[in-house]
C-alpha cells in the first residue's frame, strides 16, 4: 500500500507530468525503482501463499510423493520470480514493461504461480472430499463441506486473478496494471479465508456444544416455560427396600430391643419415607 502510494505521488504530481509522455510514460516504465520494490513483494507474497497452499496439500495426505508436482512447480515460480526481478534490477532507463526482454519472465511467473495454485488446491480440495465421502456413512452431519466449499472458493478467486492479470499482459493492455495492483490484497484474503472460516466453525461447534451440555428446550404451556431435555442423572431418589430378620430367644417388644436396632430401624423407615 505505501509502495502504491509513492508511485501514485510520483507518477501525478511530482515525475510524471515533467516527462514528455506524461504519467503513462512514468508507470510503463519498470526501470523505477519503486517498481523493483513492488515487484519484490509481490512475488515474496506469491512464493508464501503458493506454499502454504502446498504445506496444506501435504497435510491433509501425509504423502511427500503426492506433492512432487506442485513443489517444482513452486521451485519454477522461485526461479521466474529471481529472473523477473533481477532484470528489473539491471535493466536501462526508460525500459517498457512489455518489452520482450521482461515480457518473458513476468510471463512465466504468471504462468508458473497459476498452475501451482490449480494443482496444490485441486490436490487439497479432493482429499477433503474422499475423507467426506468415507466418513459420511458414519456421520449425519457433514463437516467437512464448509471446509471444502472455502478451499474451492479460495483457490478460484486467486487463480481467476492471475489468469485475467497474464491474459491482460499478454495482449499488452494496460489493464495488468490494475490487476498486479488487486493481486496483492487478494493474496492476503485468500491467505486467511481458510484460517478465518475454520475458526468460525470450531466456534459454532463449540456453542452447539454447550448448548446441548445445558439440556434445556422451551416448553407450550408451560408457566416455568424450560424442562429438562434429557434425563438428569444423579438428581432423583432412589428408595431401597432392606429385610433383617432377628432371632431372638423369647418375646422381643419395641421397648426391649438394643438401642443400635433401634437406630438402623429408625433410618430405614427415613429412607422409605424419602424414597
Amino acid at each position: 500500500m505505501a509502495v502504491n502510494i509513492e508511485r501514485l505521488q510520483q507518477g501525478f504530481l511530482t515525475i510524471g507530468p515533467n516527462l514528455p509522455g506524461g504519467p503513462e510514460q512514468y508507470f510503463a516504465n519498470f526501470a523505477q525503482r519503486t517498481f523493483l520494490i513492488k515487484s519484490v513483494l509481490f512475488n515474496c507474497q506469491t512464493l508464501i501463499l503458493d506454499f502454504a497452499v502446498i504445506y496444506r496439500a501435504y497435510t491433509v495426505w501425509q504423502n511427500v510423493y503426492i506433492i512432487i508436482l506442485p513443489a517444482l512447480g513452486w521451485c519454477g515460480l522461485f526461479a521466474a520470480s529471481f529472473g523477473t526481478n533481477f532484470v528489473l534490477g539491471t535493466a536501462s532507463a526508460n525500459g517498457a514493461i512489455f518489452n520482450q526482454e521482461v515480457g518473458v519472465w513476468i510471463t512465466a511467473n504468471y504462468s508458473m504461480t497459476l498452475a501451482t495454485n490449480v494443482i496444490a488446491t485441486s490436490l487439497l480440495a479432493y482429499r477433503i472430499w474422499m475423507v467426506k465421502r468415507e466418513t459420511s456413512r458414519f456421520l449425519v452431519s457433514h463437516a467437512l463441506s464448509p471446509l471444502l466449499r472455502v478451499v474451492i472458493e479460495s483457490g478460484a478467486i486467486y487463480s481467476l486473478t492471475v489468469t485475467a492479470a497474464l491474459i491482460t499482459f499478454v495482449t499488452k493492455s494496460n489493464g495488468v496494471y490494475v490487476m498486479l495492483d488487486m493481486i496483492s490484497p487478494i493474496i492476503s484474503i485468500v491467505f486467511n479465508m481458510i484460517i478465518v472460516r475454520v475458526g468460525l466453525a470450531r466456534e459454532q461447534g463449540l456453542s452447539a456444544q454447550s448448548g446441548e451440555q445445558s439440556g434445556s428446550h422451551r416448553v407450550p404451556g408451560s408457566s416455568f416455560g424450560f424442562r429438562p431435555s434429557r434425563p438428569q442423572y444423579g438428581q432423583t431418589s432412589l428408595a431401597v427396600e432392606i429385610t433383617q430378620f432377628i432371632e431372638t430367644d423369647g418375646d422381643v417388644t419395641e421397648d426391649t430391643l438394643p438401642i443400635e436396632l433401634k437406630a438402623k430401624q429408625d433410618s430405614y423407615v427415613a429412607e422409605d419415607v424419602k424414597g
